[in-house]
């Protein structure tokens, strides 16, 4: 009996933990049911709704918009192309070769100092482009790696800059001076860009002794000083204006205003009436004035926080970009192919953003192209205002390509790019996180659209809207951001976008400067200023063998026969440029222009020539004399195009030295046209000039906005296809009566294939990413002391 009661009693207990086991696994099966159910969409059931980008068709959830899956790769390869960026491996066994070679002398950027010899930067110098086009098609050997290396000679006398090419990449064995036609190296030692290491030096040794001079003159008149701050941290700032050496005509001298500021949220719209001229000559006395010195707080009016009532109320979140079955372009290895476009980016620190080997539908249409030069010229009647020129390069334009924000600099589907830059201060490797973003966008307008509708004839709707691919940086150049979009169309269009945003320089307000500016708050101006980028373009319409014809709208006479009367119409006439000085273009509102590039030899069906026409619509005069002061330095700006024969040794139409260099400037572009080449049937390159005249207002504060500051210019098929390339797209909607004769039967809608459903948007990582990477967004270990 005992025995067989304890029998039982161990039979009850296993069914016991089997039930609980039976129910543990049952759970986890429930849990597992209900995630596939949401993740995943049954083809036949139209009503399940599931994670946006969720596995359709076989393809990958990408939820997350940097997860690296089959498509999207941005690893370093192993064997780059020759058009990718320098990698992490190539960067530091660079810089190995440098500090050992016995010519180049580079000191460990640790203890580099304006006495050294230092790295100022490193960037790919791109082989000849006869070289890389056969090996691109296929038609001979990869062409070797090389870099262009910036070196600070402060160990030479007399000082200088100079400019090495090494190779091959990865493992240097040689470093040649570069020798460009045309391009001076060595460079002064006076026209060196901006660097850290000069004005960290300059800067804490010249606050200390200004304030030791006249620190009880500035605390009178400002409130405080630059080294013994208020009971709120509220000190004094410079902020450095350079001065161009054609200003003086010395070339070996290297002025500069520093303009103070209080050291504020912002700090170049808190300008101040002290300044000071370093090598400064002249002994004018400067007016004292005295300023309010602002109170700290959040309604400061150039903090960008909340103010007045907000809206919406309550808070509702903005409209979001969605891709609702993953994303539809690839990246390898810096390669991009999407619809019918495949290109391949990179990020210069020298001049930003660039394409190379831009084909749509496997045809070449852009070799090479990207960003040269932004600048800004003021204006005002203190000679402090008059003089400030900035011309960006000084201050290198890709290495302040900042960190991108998800759902504020692009759409949180976006995938951020990081960039590897030889660092000024370290030896290690500069990785800046998110310096570039790449998303496809719903334009939010037609790309195409009509609708006709008759009672008699057919009823149909068809119409698409503009879904395209953008590349972004954004550069932030002291207070002002640049943002640059290279925007690729499903109709063939390269679209190039230009962009300023950020805070407006402000002067010291008195009657002397109301040409110059209007009063805003309190005692500030802020004053005219001309904003102007230049691109190069290189484009290769059917092969390298091009024609620049520009078709230009001419009014005409014509009789009428009925009524028999004289009536005037337009017309266009061909205009082929056959030399270089022919095709400089400056914009005239009556005479219009169509400008195309094409292959003489290349027909389209209907034998016309296949085209592609550049469209221009951000143009804007630069007023400024010729050949007088800094305009020497920026003749770029005296044309809106300018079509040059491609030269190798005709890279870049400025310099990083331009900022310093108007007495004898290192690269002058007026050179690569008046030399007047033969344009006719040449491999082309078009150099394009954007620009606008910026007077602020006070809608400009806290921050400029980007509406109605966009340049743009197109790059658009002319004849190329034999139709809108878009006509293939399954983005297009078709609508028809089922029954032209029975409309009361209703529509049908054709989306070609593409599914209908409806999906759940992915919740934005934005906070956490930020809270385990603060210095990827806000960039700590890369501040400049200079603004």
């Amino acid at each position: 009996m005992m025995s067989s009661y304890s029998s039982c009693r161990y039979s009850v207990r296993l069914w016991q933990c089997l039930a609980i086991v039976f129910i543990i696994i049952s759970i986890a099966l429930l849990i597992g049911l209900v995630f596939v159910y949401i993740t995943y969409i049954d083809d036949g059931d139209d009503n399940v709704i599931r994670t946006c980008g969720a596995r359709v068709g076989g393809r990958r959830d990408n939820d997350n918009a940097n997860d690296n899956d089959d498509d999207v790769d941005l690893s370093e390869p192993l064997d780059p192309g020759p058009f990718h960026d320098l990698t992490s491996k190539e960067l530091a066994q660079l810089r190995v070769f440098l500090e050992g070679d016995t010519h180049t002398k580079a000191t460990k950027a640790e203890a580099a100092t304006l006495g050294s010899s230092s790295i100022f930067g490193a960037d790919l110098f791109l082989a000849p482009k006869a070289d890389v086009i056969k090996y691109m098609d296929g038609k001979g050997p990869k062409p070797p790696r090389q870099a262009r290396v910036m070196l600070l000679r402060g160990d030479l006398s007399p000082p200088a800059i100079e400019e090495y090419i090494c190779g091959p990449l990865p493992s240097v064995t040689r470093c040649q001076m570069m020798n460009l036609k045309g391009r001076r190296n060595p460079v002064q030692f006076s026209l060196r860009p901006f660097s850290d290491m000069e004005f960290g030096s300059i800067i804490r040794t010249l606050l200390t002794q200004v304030d030791k001079e006249i620190g009880y003159i500035l605390l009178e008149s400002y409130g405080t000083t630059f080294t013994e701050c208020d009971e709120n941290g509220l000190c004094l700032r410079f902020i450095p204006s350079p001065m161009g050496t054609g200003l003086y005509g010395d070339i070996d001298r290297r002025r500069m205003w520093l303009s103070a500021t209080y050291l504020l949220e912002h700090r170049v719209s808190h300008a101040l009436n002290f300044g000071m001229l370093l090598n400064l000559d002249s002994e004018d006395v400067i007016p004292k004035a005295n300023a309010t010195k602002p109170s700290v707080g959040p309604d400061l009016f150039t903090r960008q926080t909340l103010k007045g009532n907000p809206w919406p109320d309550p808070p509702k979140r903005p409209p979001q970009l969605v891709e609702p079955d993953g994303k539809r372009y690839k990246v390898k290895e810096r390669k991009v192919e999407y619809m019918d476009w495949s290109f391949h980016f990179r990020l210069s620190p020298f001049t930003g953003a660039a394409l190379n080997d831009v084909r749509f539908k496997g045809e070449r249409i852009v070799y090479d192209m990207g960003l040269q030069e932004m600048v800004v010229l003021y204006s005002g009647f203190s000679p402090l205002i008059q003089t400030t020129n900035y011309i960006d390069t000084g201050a290198l334009l890709g290495t302040n390509s900042k960190a991108l924000v998800a759902g504020s600099d692009c759409p949180d589907t976006a995938t951020f790019i990081n960039q590897k830059f030889m660092a000024q201060t370290s030896s290690d490797v500069a990785e800046f996180k998110r310096a570039m973003c790449l998303f496809e966008n719903n334009q939010g307008f037609p790309l195409r659209r009509h609708l006709t509708y008759s009672k008699f004839l057919t009823s149909v709707y068809t119409g698409m809207l503009d879904s395209a691919l953008t590349l972004r940086t954004a550069m932030t150049i002291g207070n002002y951001d640049y943002i640059l979009d290279y925007v690729f169309h499903q109709n063939g269009v390269l679209e190039t976008r230009w962009m300023s945003s950020g805070h407006v320089m402000t002067s010291f307000y008195s009657d002397t400067e109301k040409d110059y500016t209007f009063r805003m708050p309190g005692y500030r101006g802020a004053p005219l200023h001309h904003h102007l980028a230049h691109f190069k373009v290189d484009l290769d319409v059917s092969g390298t063998s091009n024609r620049y014809e520009t078709l230009d709208i001419v009014p005409q006479d014509v009789n009428l026969r009925e009524p028999s009367v004289r009536f005037q119409t337009t017309r266009f006439k061909r205009n082929l440029r056959r030399t270089e000085l022919e095709s400089v273009y400056q914009y005239d509102f009556d005479n219009p222009k169509i400008h195309l590039l094409h292959n003489n030899d290349v027909k389209n069906h209907v034998g016309e020539a296949k085209a592609y026409r550049i469209d221009i619509q951000g143009m804007s005069k630069q007023l400024r004399h010729k050949r007088l002061h800094n305009e020497v330095t920026i003749p770029w700006a005296r044309n809106q195009m300018v079509m040059t024969k491609h030269k190798d040794h005709e890279f870049w139409s400025s310099s990083s030295y331009a900022m310093w260099d108007s007495a004898d400037p290192v690269v002058d572009f007026s050179t690569f046209y008046t030399d007047n080449d033969n344009i006719t049937d040449q491999d082309l390159v078009a150099w394009i000039s954007l620009g606008m005249y910026h007077l602020p207002r006070s809608e400009d504060f806290p921050v400029t906005t980007t509406i109605g500051n966009h340049q743009t210019f197109l790059l658009m098929p002319f004849n190329y296809f034999p139709e809108c390339p878009s006509i293939r797209s399954t983005d297009a909607i078709r609508m028809t009566h089922k029954d032209a004769q029975k409309p009361e039967n209703g529509v049908r809608v054709d989306r070609h294939g593409q599914p209908s459903d409806q999906c759940v948007v992915p919740r934005s990582g934005l906070e956490e990413e930020a809270e385990n990477d603060p210095d990827g967004f806000l960039e700590s270990k890369y501040i400049s002391p200079i603004f």
